[in-house]
């Protein structure tokens, strides 16, 4: 018996019942990167897209006439149901790339969304999905098969797709509506959020990290909160949704009382944060340490997500300071005022969103007032031999203050690693191997809760392993590491071939679940181990990323230091190293 001629491009990954949707690659060379990405190749026509519950496979072509596809399995014909598959388009999916696109946007404001694919004979799987959150609740229209029931107390604030009709008269009652639509980008489907607003028209683009879904059940975006303050200050005269029936607790589960102050405290600590305030983020976050051992229950999960997010927040801060303030420091040590100037100007700015400068800052910050306070003079010719003077003892410190900057900027990586959730014991001891000399060169420098973290890390490994070789050389990565990298190096050897760079975003994107989101630690032990296999002759392909991805090319020194290669520090002549390395990149694999 033959392949089924059946072709989809649609499935979902784990199991029959999953709700993990993927896309086949209809390219070959992103095939074989997508293979590589999903080693157990569990790819199943899955029965929230209405499909029979079988395995797939996937058929690979390289002529133009036919393309890559899912494809059902060949001999199970008589053990499982006639698929009923009617829409085997990428679109058949969208309903479960909605709560892909959006549960980690509702847990970072503090919600524990549950998600309902409705399926009844008068609406086809994949018209209606209803997100519960709490008493509230969203329902994204997506057919226009199912025509949204305006007048249902339970019907929550309406999403339409883009072929939703709204009736003219109910529009201008309502004077919006939000709408959704999916976009293709490779094998990935991107939620696209938009407003429909009465003799507008609809703006599109809005991202969901500037939205939020409110108290009283709407989804608050920017071009709604503009019509509500330039109208009437109010969501308007459309009645609130009925509240949704809730289970009782039964007696003695033990749900602490303060549930609702708890929940407050998560959704002050998500609205520090999109204020970018940054010493109101670290007091909140210290109020949901104390609070934690307090809550259990849904309370404990909303806090716990929140102050995650909120700490992951606070490293990139701290390493936008640490970047900034190393720049500054190296532009004040050349004596560059154009470059001292502009960094300045950054770090008053940043100045204002974080507590007092350390000493060491502050010093900097004096420097370079100093450096251009005075008087610009054209500069003496260099003698041949250069007499010792007092500058030589300041530039033995300026070496020794840059090396222990550079240990705290290692430090704080490997400790962001560390507190990933679920790290394997094996992966863990390599980590506090490495991150043992660099948090004793780094000192003070840390905060008091890393060293805390250390301390409490390597007294918890002596315990676990009472000789332990915390010094012993690194071995291979966990498996999921190895297969993010695995992809990324697929997807630059693409991206080498067709002589162009890249950024962690776009890798994102083209990857899909292949490239789960990282912190920026992750992303560069990724890359690390991309190079792991380049020959020591050959440029780096990391290069194609570090050269477009400026949050990455912060890192290029440790990415190259990792591979035995030295970096210059001075920045124009690191940007000089790296675009000689993607040249060379492109011309290593244009054949």
């Amino acid at each position: 018996m033959g392949f089924d001629i059946r072709q989809v491009q649609t499935a979902v990954q784990g199991g029959p019942e999953s709700d993990v949707p993927l896309i086949c690659p209809t390219d070959p060379d992103e095939l074989d990167a997508f293979l590589l990405a999903h080693p157990d190749k569990s790819f199943w026509c899955g029965e929230l897209l209405g499909g029979c519950g079988g395995k797939l496979t996937t058929r690979r072509f390289r002529t133009r006439l036919r393309v890559c596809h899912f494809a059902h399995l060949p001999g199970q014909g008589e053990l499982r149901p006639q698929c009923g598959r009617r829409d085997r388009g990428v679109s058949s999916a969208d309903h479960l790339y909605v709560k892909a696109a959006t549960l980690g946007w509702l847990r970072g404001q503090g919600h524990t969304p549950r998600y309902h694919f409705i399926d009844r004979d008068d609406v086809p799987i994949g018209s209606l999905v209803d997100v519960y959150l709490d008493d509230r609740k969203l329902r994204f229209h997506l057919s226009d098969q199912v025509p949204p029931d305006w007048d249902a107390p339970d019907a929550g604030e309406p999403i339409l797709g883009p072929g939703v009709p709204v009736p003219a008269d109910l529009l201008k009652q309502r004077r919006y509506v939000n709408r959704v639509k999916f976009a293709t980008d490779g094998h990935r489907r991107i939620l696209v959020l938009g407003t429909e607003v009465f003799g507008e028209g609809t703006e599109w683009d809005i991202a969901l990290e500037d939205c939020e879904f409110t108290e009283d059940g709407r989804l608050r975006t920017p071009v709604v909160e503009r019509i509500w303050n330039t109208e009437s200050h109010s969501p308007g005269p459309v009645p609130a949704p009925a509240p949704l029936p809730q289970p009782t607790a039964p007696p003695g589960t033990g749900t602490h009382p303060a549930g609702g102050q708890i929940g407050g405290l998560a959704h002050n600590i998500t609205a520090a944060v999109r204020r970018k305030d940054v010493p109101c983020v670290r007091k909140l976050c210290k109020e949901a340490d104390q609070e934690m051992s307090r809550c259990e229950g849904p309370a404990l999960d909303h806090l716990e997500t929140a102050a995650e997010n909120a700490r992951l927040w606070l490293e990139t801060q701290d390493h936008e300071h640490r970047v900034l303030f190393t720049r500054l420091e190296q532009a004040v040590t050349t004596g560059k005022e154009w470059s001292v100037r502009n960094l300045l100007d950054q770090a008053k700015k940043l100045a204002t969103q974080v507590e007092p400068l350390a000493d060491h800052d502050a010093r900097t910050v004096a420097a370079a007032w100093k450096l251009l306070a005075r008087p610009s003079v054209r500069p003496a010719p260099t003698p041949l031999v250069t007499p010792f003077t007092p500058q030589a003892v300041d530039s033995r410190e300026q070496k020794q203050h840059r090396t222990r900057r550079l240990a705290h900027t290692k430090a704080r990586s490997l400790i962001g690693r560390l507190r990933v959730k679920g790290l394997p014991a094996q992966e863990r001891r390599e980590l506090l191997a490495e991150l043992t000399p660099v948090a004793e060169a780094a000192g003070d420098w840390l905060s008091t809760r890393d060293r805390r973290d250390v301390h409490n890390w390597l007294k918890q490994a002596e315990k676990q392993a009472p000789d332990p070789e915390l010094h012993e050389a690194r071995k291979p990565p966990s498996n999921a590491v190895a297969s993010a990298a695995q992809a990324v190096r697929g997807a630059l050897k693409k991206a080498a071939r067709e002589q162009r760079t890249t950024t962690w975003k776009q890798l994102e994107q083209q990857l899909g679940s292949a490239l789960p989101r990282m912190s920026i630690a992750d992303r560069i032990h990724v890359l690390i181990l991309v190079d792991k296999a380049t020959p020591p002759d050959h440029a780096l392909l990391s290069s194609l990323v570090v050269a477009t991805d400026p949050q990455i090319r912060e890192h290029y020194r440790e990415i190259a230091a990792a591979q035995n290669l030295e970096a210059p520090e001075n920045q124009d002549e690191l940007r000089g190293v790296i675009d000689a390395d993607v040249q060379q990149v492109f011309s290593t694999w244009s054949h």
